[in-house]
């Protein structure tokens, strides 16, 4: 059974724990790993989140890809933390993480902006997230992302080919992928695109989905721009967003989520 500090936790963040409630795991450092969670406790979220400014987490624990997962439905934000700022590198990093889409088969109109959004990180001058949309307001459509600036897609919105879960996902989109976001403003590895080292790209399952060039994205606010350069050594706000589609909110798992300060390109998918 669970002591007394156990259930006043659970209380405490409005978490509702399954069954599989595996003690706090023994701490392993990760060369280049900034911030970890893999949801699989509550004392473990609660020791992640220590000391970061959290808000107290409006989601459940359930099973996930490996242990438990949070649940990430209906509003508000279920999960706010803030990094401070020199604890992700700006020119170079990677945030991966599991997630499980909860109703795929929806289809969404092809204006559809984010349905889920992931994750958003930013503190008025550096924006870092990922989401699947129809439109995500700027002209790309599918799986996007964004990191400081940059921004890459599965394609333009006006293609209109990406309004379903399926035909950005494949028939598994109801499975569970893995998704990263990778950046390195010198060039990641030996991607190439139009004779340009890509300086940002989208994986899933191991695999490239997406990548931009630098003259297809200047940077949005480039280093020492005034107009966002007071907010830079701000801390990063963390959210995993709760749907922002009124129409259909698909809810989401996510599960051992990482930031790391290299161009993380090979993932443990087992």
């Amino acid at each position: 059974m669970r002591n007394t500090f156990a259930i006043s936790l659970c209380a405490l963040l409005g978490l509702t724990a399954c069954q599989h409630t595996p003690p706090l795991p023994t701490p392993v450092v990760d060369e280049g790993l900034v911030f970890a969670c893999s949801f699989d406790s509550l004392e473990e979220i609660e020791h992640v989140l220590a000391n970061r400014g959290a808000n107290p987490i409006k989601g459940r624990l359930v099973e996930g890809k490996r242990g438990n997962a949070l649940l990430i439905e209906g509003r508000p934000e279920s999960f706010v933390a803030y990094l401070p700022a020199d604890e992700v590198n700006e020119r170079v990093g990677c945030i991966e993480f599991w997630a499980q889409l909860r109703d795929p088969t929806s289809r969404f109109s092809w204006m559809e902006k984010c349905n889920p959004s992931f994750f958003r990180m930013n503190n008025g001058y550096r924006t870092y997230g990922m989401g699947i949309a129809g439109n995500n307001s700027i002209g790309w459509s599918g799986l996007h992302g964004w990191a400081d600036g940059q921004m890459c897609a599965t394609s333009w919105y006006f293609d209109k080919v990406h309004t379903s879960y399926e035909s950005i996902l494949g028939q598994d989109s109801h499975a569970w992928h893995h998704y990263a976001l990778v950046w390195d403003l010198d060039g990641i590895g030996d991607l190439v695109r139009n004779d340009e080292r890509q300086t940002m790209a989208i994986y899933v399952d191991g695999k490239l989905h997406c990548s931009i060039d630098y003259k297809e994205n200047e940077r949005l606010h480039p280093p020492g721009d005034p107009a966002t350069a007071k907010n830079a050594h701000l801390p990063l706000r963390l959210v995993f967003l709760s749907p922002q589609s009124n129409s259909h909110p698909n809810s989401f798992l996510m599960d051992e989520f990482k930031i790391w300060n290299f161009a993380k390109t090979t993932f443990d998918l087992d």
